[in-house]
Formats: C-alpha cells, sequence, structure tokens
C-alpha cells in the first residue's frame, strides 16, 4: 500500500455506508489503488464553508460568476505543493497520473480509451443522473 498524505472529503448520510455515486467512484479509485488516506466527513450543509477554508476550489462556477461548491474533493499533502481537487472525474484524473500502477493493464483509464470515458460520463450525467438525482436525495436523506 502506497503511504500517501490523502484527506479526501465526503458527505455523511443517515444510511451505515456512503452513498453518494461520484464519492465513491474516489473512494473505490483509492481503495483499487491501494493508497492510504483519511476521510473527513463534511455535512451537506457545510460543503461551501469547508471547502473555502481549506483552499479547495469550486468544482463549477455558475454563468453569473458564483462559485459551486461540492463532494467529492481530496487534498494531496504527499508533495509540495499540495494538491486540492474538487469533482470525482478530476481527482480521479489526477490520482492516476500521479500514482500510476506499474502494471498498465491496471490502469482505470488506459489512455487509447478516454474519449469514450469523457463521452459516457457526459451522456450519465445529462441522460440518468438528472432524471434520478431527486429521488436518489430523497431516499438518502430521509
Amino acid at each position: 500500500m502506497a503511504v500517501t498524505k490523502i484527506i479526501f472529503l465526503d458527505i455523511p448520510t443517515v444510511l451505515p455506508v456512503p452513498t453518494s455515486p461520484n464519492t465513491w467512484k474516489v473512494r473505490l479509485t483509492l481503495n483499487y489503488k491501494e493508497l492510504t488516506y483519511g476521510t473527513k466527513w463534511v455535512e451537506t450543509a457545510d460543503i461551501e464553508s469547508v471547502c473555502k477554508s481549506l483552499g479547495i476550489p469550486p468544482t463549477i462556477v455558475l454563468q453569473d460568476g458564483t462559485p459551486r461548491y461540492t463532494l467529492p474533493a481530496l487534498i494531496d499533502n504527499t508533495f509540495t505543493p499540495p494538491a486540492f481537487l474538487s469533482d470525482s472525474t478530476p481527482i480521479i484524473e489526477y490520482l492516476e497520473r500521479t500514482y500510476p500502477d506499474p502494471d498498465s493493464s491496471r490502469a482505470l483509464c488506459p489512455p487509447a480509451s478516454r474519449a469514450l470515458h469523457a463521452l459516457f460520463e457526459y451522456h450519465v450525467a445529462q441522460s440518468i443522473t438528472t432524471q434520478l438525482l431527486p429521488v436518489m436525495v430523497m431516499h438518502m436523506y430521509n
């Protein structure tokens, strides 16, 4: 297991396990790569203030210039300067670049398939997640 100084920010729920699909993608990546990390649980209402206080960039900036903060987020203090990331895809891409597996067959996103992965993620986000999000959120926090 690679010894790192990674802090992973996740959202607690009333269920006994994390339930955000985006935070799960990052958690699964960290575990698959066998990286050591600590989890900082952040309540939904505190995401923006915690991210700002830690120096984590917004996930997106709206057209009116308003920054929007979401989780997952990650701080990697293993190197200087530390890395501050938000959003699952950039975090996973960072982990893949920074901690490549010596066995190329274990790559999460082989270079030849990155465009396909991007297209798939866009399609899932636009077609499926937007429809399911209200139901998923209601179930997680009831």
